[in-house]
């Protein structure tokens, strides 16, 4: 919210959080993608830096010999992506932000420290889009095969846009939503990962979520996230962190 009188700080992290609590334990479908996330937001400069821990499982009767993930907050890069493009800025109240957003991979690599963000490259199945960046692709040294599962450690970078279509930033005011590198749908007929459109939703695996967010003191008492708050403590240098599963 703008620094307003009777206006204060307010922050709220989304994510594809399971709602198990609700669940008994014989009910709950079996994780497919997990994530452990820590990340800190710098007010500064308007970003989310994190560190992500994948633990995907291959539930279908195909290897797999790469992996794509949704990079939601490229769609606020520029006018050349495929969801401006195809918005003009005008849907659900939006409009060109005052600042870009974006989301950059650091680092990527599998737990046995093979290097995966060399191959990492920018493809547009739906729409062939050579400057859309929403949909990533990393080739696989080795393919995973049926039922096999393994570890993805992902370092990223995501600059929140001037609220538009549902996240960003606005004052002291943060809603961040589709900020962290999330895996596609990896099905028989191979990968389900489309382009963030104008009009879409979004899909993804049930997995379960460990997420650590660390901000300035002066949103304590004021972060929401989906998922279950389980522990909140001091961080040096005027900081607190919330973690949520």
């Amino acid at each position: 919210m703008p620094r307003a009188k009777g206006r204060s700080a307010l922050l709220a992290f989304a994510s594809q959080a399971s709602l198990a609590l609700t669940l008994t334990a014989a009910s709950l479908t079996r994780p497919i993608a997990s994530y452990q996330i820590s990340c800190r937001l710098d007010t500064e400069k308007r970003a989310v830096e994190g560190t992500e821990l994948l633990t995907w499982t291959n539930t279908t009767a195909k290897p797999a010999a790469t992996l794509r993930f949704h990079l939601y907050l490229n769609a606020f890069r520029n006018t050349l992506s495929t969801f401006w493009r195809e918005s003009g800025g005008e849907r659900r109240g939006d409009r060109l932000p005052e600042s870009w957003g974006s989301i950059e991979l650091t680092r990527m690599t599998l737990a046995d420290g093979s290097d995966l963000l060399a191959s990492l490259s920018y493809v547009s199945p739906d729409d062939g889009n050579p400057y859309d960046r929403t949909v990533a692709e990393v080739q696989l040294p080795r393919a995973v095969q049926p039922g096999e599962t393994i570890s993805i450690s992902i370092d990223f970078r995501s600059r929140l846009p001037r609220v538009s279509a549902r996240t960003g930033w606005k004052g002291d005011f943060y809603l961040v939503a589709q900020w962290f590198p999330k895996i596609g749908v990896f099905q028989d007929k191979g990968w389900n990962c489309h382009q963030f459109h104008a009009s879409s939703e979004f899909f993804a695996d049930f997995g379960n979520y460990d997420v650590s967010i660390d901000v300035p003191v002066r949103y304590r008492g004021k972060v929401g996230a989906t998922g279950v708050r389980v522990e909140e403590r001091n961080l040096p240098g005027d900081r607190v962190l919330y973690r949520f599963r």
